[in-house]
């Protein structure tokens, strides 16, 4: 009992530590391994790869389990980073129309 105890302990403060951290774009994007600004389906499906890739069950690290889940929070679920994303897209449209194009 003790030493599930201890266990559970370990993967408490894990999680109230990511919780209570406050990680970066920057960082979120160096666990996920993409760039600042990719797309979200890319972004979403390192997130899968990843997670799936770290399953206690298999063997994988809860806590870098839980660090990829807030990674993928903070870079998709943003409303800022998705409104951001929309704008350049529409940047993009629009500047591959051409000035007569409009």
């Amino acid at each position: 009992a003790y030493k599930q105890a201890m266990i559970n302990a370990r993967a408490a403060g894990a999680q109230n530590m990511i919780r209570n951290a406050r990680m970066s774009k920057d960082e979120a994007g160096k666990i996920l391994a993409v760039e600042i600004g990719e797309d979200s389906e890319k972004i979403v499906e390192r997130y899968e790869k990843l997670f799936a890739n770290n399953d206690p069950e298999k063997g994988g690290s809860k806590y870098l389990r839980d660090k990829i889940e807030v990674a993928k929070k903070i870079l998709v679920d943003d409303p800022l980073a998705a409104a951001k994303e929309a704008e350049a897209a529409k940047k993009k449209k629009d500047s591959e129309a051409g000035p007569g194009d409009a």
